[in-house]
């Protein structure tokens, strides 16, 4: 019988965490290489002082432009690929058949939206929670409900 090995990624906005499992019942064990950070970015650093202005589709009037998204949203999505990126080499290398995601409620989001339809074909549980510095076991309590890790 083949073995069931689970992956477990544990990510707010700062850091990701990946954890794994060999099969059902045997526990969570971080990666060695499992920790991933992505430094917080202040608006100043990366918009200018200044927004851009524009001048109305119709008539003389000018307005400001408004920021498609603010400096935290654009830091999210861009640490949301990050570790998109390394689920994919993880699973092309095929050290997971089952994902589980617990994540900080907007990080959680970003996953799913940048997550593959062959990888998000593997995804067995969700928690909306962010339990980052969490035990493996807290981890696993968590996720009692949903799925056996």
């Amino acid at each position: 019988m083949r073995k069931t090995k689970s992956w477990v990624v544990v990510a707010d906005a700062r850091q990701a965490r990946l954890l794994h499992s060999d099969h059902p019942g045997a526990g969570l064990t971080a990666l060695e290489d499992g920790t991933l950070s992505w430094p917080s970015v202040r608006e100043q650093e990366t918009f200018s002082d200044r927004q851009g202005r524009s001048f109305d589709s119709a008539g003389a009037g000018r307005h400001a432009m408004e920021r498609p998204s603010s400096a935290k949203e654009q830091g999210l999505r861009s640490f949301a690929g990050a570790i998109v990126d390394r689920i994919i080499q993880a699973h092309q290398s095929g050290l997971f058949d089952r994902l589980a995601l617990v994540a900080a409620p907007k990080m959680l989001g970003e996953l799913r939206l940048s997550l593959p339809p062959e990888i998000a074909r593997m995804v067995v549980a969700e928690l909306a929670k962010d339990l980052t510095d969490a035990t493996p076991e807290e981890i696993v309590v968590a996720l009692e409900g949903t799925v056996r890790l």
